[in-house]
This record gives structure tokens, C-alpha cells and sequence, in this order.
């Protein structure tokens, strides 16, 4: 069992907002993330995390996917 903390960039649309030209520099940044949990499956373009779970690799709940071109850090939390 691996449980890790992941540091990501996730998408975000700017479809509802008026932006002033000069506004865009600042204001077109994507969300930073922090995510941690347990690595229940990584391949080689994503890496997916149980945040819940029972502790009996049995059920998960809370599972998130993340591209792993978004990653930024990767700290290994636990390894055993």
C-alpha cells in the first residue's frame, strides 16, 4: 500500500466571465490542487487515489483520477 499527496493543476473555463483585456494575464491561472490517498492504480498517463476508504483494500470510496501531466509534486506519504 502506497498513499501519497499530489500537487496538480486542474482545468477551469472562463465561460460566464467578462475579462477585460488587460485583466487576462492575472486573472488566467488554473486552480492549484492538493489531493492524498492511497494508490489504487497508475498507468502511464494517470495515477488514481482512494481518499476513503475501510483500510481492507477490500471498498474505496472518494477516487479521484489525475493526468499525470498535471502533476507538479508527487510526496510519498506512506510505503509499506
Amino acid at each position: 500500500m502506497k498513499i501519497v499527496r499530489i500537487l496538480w493543476h486542474d482545468a477551469k473555463t472562463w465561460s460566464n466571465a467578462w475579462i477585460e483585456g488587460d485583466d487576462i494575464e492575472k486573472r488566467l491561472k488554473l486552480p492549484e490542487c492538493d489531493s492524498s490517498g492511497k494508490v489504487i492504480k497508475e498507468d502511464d498517463t494517470s495515477i488514481f487515489l482512494a481518499q476513503s476508504g475501510p483500510g481492507d483494500d477490500k471498498e474505496y470510496r472518494n477516487i479521484i483520477g489525475i493526468p499525470k501531466g498535471a502533476i507538479t509534486k508527487i510526496e510519498e506519504l506512506y510505503n509499506g
